[in-house]
């Protein structure tokens, strides 16, 4: 043990010796993240969205916020657009005592069926770099979109019915168009319930949208996508579909009516008690489809 300290101690004083003496700087602390800019910390209120477009809409808004409004402020705005299809503003305007503002994207260079993608950044100047702050607006820093145009092409109209006559005592619309997605299977009834109650809605989620494809024997079937479906967005009335789980409850015929020259869908939805305690009334919707461009078979006379 003696032999041990000895050789530590001459091999400290040896490194001593080869490195010399350093002489270091006191540390000083940076400075402190406080200025008027940074202290607004601009976010985007919702940092993205993926969308697939009407032909006819040729812009969307994107929201922003700040936490400090007292004076009016101007953001430069950060834009990758890799296809060079949209405009957007160089910078977003605050307004004093303002604590959201917008902008508008434009959207008319774009071509149908080709997804585009934007991304729009906050400086860091205008952005906590240390979090300092509750809440998450601090990560809300870039904003990104995926959009999409779809080309929907005329494939007939219909008379839509809703047989559970739900909609104020008008149960049924006549020329209702039905469109199809540009060379694919799917097809949609037009806002059924925009003309039901005579509005207007602009939202592709009020569309009926359903595909009729063939089987492995060459038999038409109907799908659609599984889900609650809110087609007529200024009631709380709501289509269950869910055939997987209630097959007897969910269910669509594709059959043909002599007497009206066309074929008509019978959509039939769940009217039973599900796992979370919700009870879905129901529902029966009907569209006899004229100028129909599928042959589907025609049923001999007494079948």
């Amino acid at each position: 043990m003696k032999i041990k300290s000895i050789f530590l101690f001459a091999v400290a004083a040896f490194l001593s010796f080869a490195c010399g003496k350093q002489d270091y700087p006191a540390y000083e602390w940076g400075p402190q993240d406080d200025t008027t800019v940074v202290k607004t910390e601009v976010f985007f209120v919702k940092t993205t969205d993926n969308l697939e477009l009407e032909p006819v809409v040729d812009s969307v808004i994107v929201t922003l916020g700040r936490t400090v409004t007292t004076e009016a402020l101007s953001v430069p705005l950060t834009i990758k657009d890799p296809a060079g299809v949209f405009t957007v503003p160089a910078t977003a305007e605050f307004a004093a005592g303002e604590a959201t503002t917008t902008i508008q994207v434009d959207l008319s260079k774009m071509k149908l069926e080709i997804s585009y993608e934007l991304s729009i950044s906050i400086p860091s100047d205008f952005v906590y770099t240390y979090k300092k702050t509750s809440g998450t607006n601090s990560a809300k820093t870039v904003y990104h979109l995926t959009a999409l145009k779809q080309q929907w092409d005329e494939a007939g109209y219909c008379t839509f019915y809703d047989v559970n006559t739900i909609c104020s005592g008008v149960v049924s619309a006549d020329n209702v168009p039905i469109q199809q997605h540009h060379g694919t299977n799917d097809y949609r009834v037009y806002a059924p319930y925009a003309a039901l109650v005579g509005d207007t809605y602009t939202d592709p989620l009020v569309h009926l949208v359903f595909t009729i494809s063939k089987n492995s024997k060459g038999e038409y079937e109907f799908s659609m996508p599984s889900g609650i479906k809110q087609l007529w967005p200024s009631s709380p009335y709501v289509v269950y579909w869910v055939p997987q789980t209630y097959p007897d409850y969910c269910y669509a015929e594709i059959l043909y009516d002599a007497d009206e020259k066309a074929h008509y869908i019978d959509i039939n939805s769940t009217g039973a008690t599900l796992t979370t305690g919700k009870v879905w009334l129901g529902a029966e919707l009907v569209f006899y489809w004229y100028d129909c461009p599928i042959e589907f078979p025609i049923p001999e006379a007494g079948e």
